[in-house]
């Protein structure tokens, strides 16, 4: 005869629970300041699942951080540089408790081991995290010993282990088995739409710029350009030089007109002589190499040809403006390489009062640095990544907009009620919906054929929770979890946002969520 379905489930989380968890220590006795990533060998009796670690923190209460958990089969000795050998079980966000308190990480998915010798390492982001420096400290259970090991201080994974013998402080909770339903998991896959990016780049490796004798042009949308290929018009400048020294930025250049360009307007310009021009004032010069990251984080620039140039060598920068047409001119005439003068660079940048902006090359060459072309408003724009400008074209920006997004507040224990949270919603945003299904697409469904260009359906979604967020960018829809060990339950939201023009017929659709039911 069949026992109880409750009698058996709690039979099997009795045998399941062990001697968890395995503790050191919650004494205070010494730290490493973070990043730092402590090593310890594992002996494995028995199959086990690590489904929480719980860490010393010296922070104070309510630091946030995160820890990064790795593990390799065998001995942490001599691999404790060998970043190859080690296998990345997750990344979890933890908030301090305070000192000799646990600080709580829940796994996202269980770490599985079956009988063995493992190392762990674990990194602390954030947080400092104690330790017991006394030789030949292990701690046993059951079914599981943890030795004594090492500590790398100010450093990731792969930092030389600097302190020895160490005992990390805290706990591993875990349990006999290797999951089959034992265990709940929360796993996101697919991307969410519509995401938008103010910026646009292409970051060029030393001597492979491949602009020369080109043009693009980039049409001002409002809150962003349309970028278009270029006329191959020319200004020849008739302006005496801007007198630009290496590493350089010009006094401002007044265009004789309003320039609206997406996230602002301008009357003047400041030319630096590596090969951009500000739409603000400004004095960073940009040496020495085209970055990525600053043209994102800092102010709105046209960036043309950036890497490192010197006028000082060579060549003339012009400004010309011809208010009476509407139009001004930043032309680099035959500017050098920093030291290299036999690289010369020619090309200009023409900016029109109907918003239009051009870029035009003749010859240029930078073979010793990381040259950039792009444009970005700045202020902590949104990374889209690099583009190959040459095949591109025609490329849209927008205002930086995040793809919907949807996320569990914690892993679908089994009795437990859950939060499937929906996220970067607009104000305009009507209504949505979390859709629940048992069967999952992964790659998702194109949804472009309705309307829905840049979206995917990830699930069937036989099962459909309604929500109103008014106004409001976020939306938690709590999920009480069924008595169902080992389903899969499958999430995905989609909201109606007719007003934003995202997508023609108005709907957004988001990630997708894998809820794996488990008991623990």
């Amino acid at each position: 005869m069949l026992k109880p379905l409750t009698l058996a489930l709690g039979a099997l989380a009795t045998s399941l629970a062990a001697q968890s968890p395995l503790t050191t220590l919650y004494q205070g006795s010494a730290l490493l300041n973070g990043p730092t990533v402590y090593f310890n060998d594992l002996v494995v009796n028995v199959p086990i699942s690590i489904f929480q670690i719980d860490v010393n923190s010296n922070s104070p209460a309510n630091t946030a951080g995160t820890l990064d958990i790795y593990w390799l089969a065998g001995s942490r000795v001599g691999n404790e540089t060998n970043v190859a050998a080690w296998t990345f079980a997750g990344t979890v966000p933890v908030v301090a408790a305070g000192p000799n308190l646990p600080t709580v990480a829940t796994l996202n998915a269980p770490l599985v081991l079956p009988p063995g010798n493992f190392a762990l390492a674990i990194q602390s982001n954030g947080i400092s995290s104690y330790y017991t420096g006394t030789s030949g400290l292990n701690y046993a259970t059951a079914e599981l010993t943890l030795l004594t090991g090492g500590g790398s201080a100010n450093g990731a994974l792969g930092t030389a282990i600097c302190c020895q013998p160490r005992t990390w402080n805290g706990s591993l909770h875990y349990a006999i088995g290797g999951g089959g339903g034992s265990f709940a998991s929360r796993t996101n896959f697919g991307t969410g739409c519509v995401g938008t990016f103010a910026s646009f780049y292409q970051s060029f490796p030393n001597g492979t710029f491949d602009l020369s004798n080109s043009s693009f042009q980039m049409v001002q949308t409002g809150n962003g350009y349309i970028v278009l290929p270029g006329t191959n018009a020319w200004f020849t400048p008739t302006s005496s030089g801007l007198q630009l020294t290496d590493d350089s930025v010009s006094a401002a250049q007044n265009l004789g007109f309003t320039l609206n360009y997406p996230g602002g307007s301008t009357n003047a310009v400041y030319v630096s002589s590596n090969g951009f021009v500000w739409a603000q004032s400004s004095t960073v010069n940009g040496c020495c190499a085209g970055n990525p990251v600053t043209l994102l984080a800092e102010g709105a620039r046209w960036a043309l040809n950036w890497g490192d140039l010197n006028p000082t060598q060579g060549g003339s920068v012009h400004f010309d403006a011809d208010p009476a047409n509407g139009a001004a001119y930043v032309t680099f005439v035959n500017v050098p390489e920093h030291t290299v003068a036999a690289n010369t660079n020619t090309f200009q940048l023409a900016l029109f009062s109907s918003g239009i902006v051009e870029y035009r090359y003749q010859n240029c060459m930078q073979s010793n640095r990381v040259v950039l072309t792009g444009w970005s408003p700045g202020g902590g724009a949104r990374d889209p990544g690099s583009v190959d400008l040459s095949a591109s074209l025609p490329l849209v920006t927008s205002g930086d907009n995040l793809p919907l997004a949807l996320s569990a507040d914690n892993r679908p224990v089994i009795g437990n009620t859950i939060n499937l949270i929906t996220a970067n919603m607009r104000p305009t945003t009507s209504f949505g919906a979390v859709l629940l299904s048992l069967t999952q697409f992964n790659p998702g469904i194109d949804l472009s054929g309705i309307g829905m260009v840049g979206c995917s359906q990830y699930m069937g979604g036989e099962s459909t929770l309604l929500f109103v967020p008014a106004g409001q960018p976020t939306f938690s829809t709590p999920f009480p979890v069924p008595n169902f060990p080992g389903v899969h339950v499958f999430a995905q939201s989609v909201v109606f946002d007719l007003v934003s023009g995202l997508t023609s017929l108005g709907a957004l659709s988001s990630n997708g969520v894998d809820l794996g039911l488990g008991i623990q």
